[in-house]
C-alpha cells in the first residue's frame, strides 16, 4: 500500500502549477498478484488545459515459473476542453498487456504491447492517433 503527494510550481516556460495525490497498493493471492492505483489532480495558471483530473487503473500478473503475464488497464479524466470540443471526456482508456521472464533474481526480459483505446483526444469517431505500442527489453536490478 502507498500513498503519494507530488507539487508542481510554475514555471517561465509553462504558465501553470498543480498537485498530484495518489493512492495503490497491491495484493498477492499465491501466485497471483493484483493491484489498483488512484489518482486526483489539480491544475491551475494561464496555460492549464484543465483544473480537475482523476485517474484509475487496476493490474493483474500470475507467476508461472519464470514467467509472469500480466495485464492492466486504466482511464484518465480531465474536466478540460480537448480537441473538438470534448468536455469532460476520457482522455484515455489504456490497456497493457505483457509478460516478464526471470533470468535470475536481478534480471529479466520483458515485452509489453499497450494501447489507447481512445485515442490522444477522447473521441475516436472524429480523430484517432495511432496510439499503439510494442516494447521489448532487459532489466536488471543493481
Amino acid at each position: 500500500m502507498g500513498i503519494g503527494y507530488a507539487q508542481v510550481r510554475p514555471d517561465p516556460l509553462w504558465n501553470a502549477k498543480g498537485a498530484l495525490t495518489s493512492l495503490g497498493g497491491t495484493y498477492k493471492f499465491g501466485a497471483l498478484r493484483v493491484g489498483a492505483i488512484y489518482q486526483y489532480e489539480t491544475a491551475s495558471g494561464a496555460s492549464a488545459k484543465w483544473t480537475r483530473a482523476k485517474s484509475w487503473a487496476l493490474t493483474s500478473a500470475y507467476r508461472i515459473d519464470a514467467f509472469e503475464p500480466y495485464l492492466k488497464f486504466g482511464q484518465h479524466r480531465t474536466n478540460g476542453t480537448g480537441a473538438y470540443g470534448i468536455v469532460n471526456g476520457t482522455d484515455a482508456f489504456v490497456v497493457n498487456l505483457g509478460t516478464q521472464y526471470s533470468l535470475s533474481k536481478r534480471t529479466s526480459l520483458y515485452a509489453d504491447f499497450v494501447t489507447d483505446l481512445k485515442g490522444s483526444d477522447g473521441n475516436p469517431a472524429v480523430y484517432k492517433n495511432d496510439t499503439r505500442s510494442v516494447t521489448l527489453g532487459i532489466k536488471h536490478y543493481f
